[in-house]
């Protein structure tokens, strides 16, 4: 489990800076300035942190009671 969470670190922290995600965000974020822009970009990581977490969970989950089920057969 610990090198799950180390592979996942390491992609974060080496990764390249991110645009906006979609085209519209990419459209609103051009038609402002560099630090409305930069904002935009901080609000799309913000709201993609609790549906990571939550899809996390889920699969987290999901695998613990696939392990428990496999143990008591």
């Amino acid at each position: 489990m610990k090198s799950i969470g180390c592979i996942v670190a390491g992609m974060l922290a080496g990764s390249a800076p991110m645009a906006a995600q979609c085209s519209m965000c990419r459209t609103a974020a051009a038609a402002q300035d560099a630090l409305a822009a930069q904002a935009l970009d901080a609000g799309i990581v913000v709201l993609l942190v609790p549906a990571v977490a939550l899809f996390t969970g889920v699969f987290l989950l999901a695998f613990r009671s696939d392990a428990a089920s496999r143990r008591s057969r």
